[in-house]
């Protein structure tokens, strides 16, 4: 969308991320997959996993992030330094990144559904990072929960978090508003 939009620009857009991927995959992949690269824009999406193996398939219960290692891990990626000296803007410090912040989401309006109940304490996470890192939100599930009424759960996603093609670029334009690109 970002190279429609502006097609006379010389835009060099990577997307690094790894369906299925938790905050704890991405420390590992951290330094390589985002800062190698020396980004203008790094946006970040993370955290459904993180919910979702806790009520998944039973093996992969273990693999799963609870929010307080979510909040520790995130911000130990945004900070780019070790727990023990953690420091805000530090990203914006090693790389000059303006940072984006994505809601992780779900495609339901079951409320009483576990995973879409749980997945408010992950976004109100996003919401103190965004804060404390002076990032740009990009509030995606509350979009997405303005929608949901009007265009059912099922047209979005056949599972509620892995968007089907057309939803893919209704984000792709959330995303656009939100950075103001």
């Amino acid at each position: 969308m970002l190279l429609a939009k502006y097609p006379q620009l010389n835009f060099n857009i990577i997307n690094t991320g790894i369906s299925g991927n938790t905050v704890r995959d991405l420390k590992n992949r951290w330094e390589k997959d985002c800062f190698e690269y020396k980004p203008d824009i790094l946006s970040v999406l993370i955290g459904i996993n993180d919910l979702w193996r806790r009520y998944g398939e039973p093996e992969k219960m273990p693999v799963a992030v609870y929010p307080d290692e979510y909040e520790s891990t995130y911000r130990q990626l945004l900070s780019l330094v070790s727990a023990e000296r953690a420091v805000a803007g530090q990203v914006k410090q090693k790389c000059n990144s303006q940072l984006v912040l994505i809601e992780p989401f779900m495609f339901c309006r079951d409320l009483k559904n576990k995973i879409f109940q749980g997945l408010r304490t992950y976004i109100r996470i996003v919401h103190h990072l965004v804060k404390e890192f002076d990032a740009v939100l990009v509030p995606l599930q509350s979009w997405i929960d303005g929608q949901v009424g009007q265009i059912p759960p099922e047209k979005w996603s056949h599972d509620s978090v892995h968007p089907y093609t057309w939803a893919h670029a209704w984000i792709a334009q959330r995303w656009l508003e939100a950075t103001g690109l």
